[in-house]
């Protein structure tokens, strides 16, 4: 048991070395890094395309807003969809993404509203579409949220 023990207290002491050490690294790394974008800072404009380049973001540009949480569908009558979402941080107004399942290989955007809620009316019939939300401000657009389907009725007397 004594053996144990000690390997165990051995042990504990190496791993709080190991800390150490990679605290140390940690604290050097982002001094260096605070002096490398101290120098991109004197050199190049808040706004220049360079920034990304070095995997940073431009200082000069609004903070792009949060993704939309996934919104709700509801089906109006079998040609229009209503949807609603929740306003997520940064955002000044949206762009709403539509796809007809099996028809479209992407989303395309049918509205660009500064609400919580749009009406998508023209529905295909016999269609499962789904809709997605994009969040715009002035500094750009969120990802996508994540999407939600509605399916279209058959027009009377069409086969299913």
């Amino acid at each position: 048991m004594d053996n144990a023990i000690g390997a165990v207290n051995k042990q504990i002491t190496v791993v709080g070395n190991l800390l150490l050490d990679r605290n140390a690294k940690t604290t050097k790394l982002r001094r260096r890094l605070r002096g490398t974008i101290a120098a991109l800072t004197q050199s190049l404009d808040p706004l220049d395309m360079l920034w990304e380049s070095f995997g940073l973001n431009r200082p000069g540009q609004k903070a792009r807003p949060d993704q939309p949480e996934k919104p709700t569908v509801v089906l109006v009558d079998n040609e229009a969809a209503s949807l609603q979402w929740k306003r997520p941080a940064r955002a000044a107004h949206y762009r709403v993404w539509m796809k007809v399942k099996g028809v479209d290989g992407e989303f395309l955007p049918v509205g660009s509203p500064a609400d919580l809620d749009f009406t998508y009316e023209k529905l295909p019939p016999n269609a499962e579409v789904e809709f997605s939300i994009s969040a715009v401000n002035p500094g750009g657009e969120s990802p996508l949220s994540e999407g939600v389907t509605v399916r279209t009725l058959p027009v009377k007397g069409e086969e299913v």
